[in-house]
């Protein structure tokens, strides 16, 4: 797929932020250190990035990200998915970013005010769903808890 004029100028730069910052951190990440022993590199990968002009590729200007279309936001996806911190990096990760793209569209004033703005901002980390406890967040647990432990059993075994 050729590159839409703006994607010839973002793509290098995005590639070499995930050269540079991402490929280190996942190299970290894969010898054992974990997503949450990352996170304080992270944090300050995600401040670069910002600083960059990179930040958010699949929200409007107007919420702090790039205005990418689908196709160009498809592309960066691609960069991006080079590894495993990349959409993170960028606030490009599921469920935050498909969640965004539903209360930019849809949600009232107060929605985006509540729940875009620090989704938006990095500030935070959840969908709304995921914001508020139910049962089902319960049995969320009970089943990582079941594969964690199925998991432990067959590396004893």
């Amino acid at each position: 797929m050729a590159e839409p004029d703006r994607l010839s100028e973002i793509l290098p730069r995005i590639r070499a932020v995930i050269d540079e910052v991402a490929m280190p951190l996942e190299a970290e990440l894969l010898s054992g250190a974990g997503f949450r022993g990352l996170l304080p590199k992270l944090a300050e990968g995600r401040v670069r990035i910002r600083e960059a002009g990179l930040w958010a590729p699949q929200l409007g200007k107007e919420w702090g990200g790039l205005g990418l279309t689908l196709t160009e936001h498809a592309q960066v996806s691609e960069a991006l998915g080079r590894t495993p911190v990349g959409h993170y990096l960028f606030n490009a990760q599921a469920p935050d970013a498909g969640n965004m793209e539903i209360l930019v569209q849809w949600g009232s004033a107060a929605q985006k005010s509540a729940w875009l703005t620090p989704v938006a901002d990095g500030k935070a980390r959840r969908s709304p769903g995921r914001w508020t406890h139910s049962p089902r967040d319960a049995l969320d647990r009970r089943v990582r808890a079941g594969i964690r432990s199925h998991v432990q059993a067959r590396r004893v075994a």
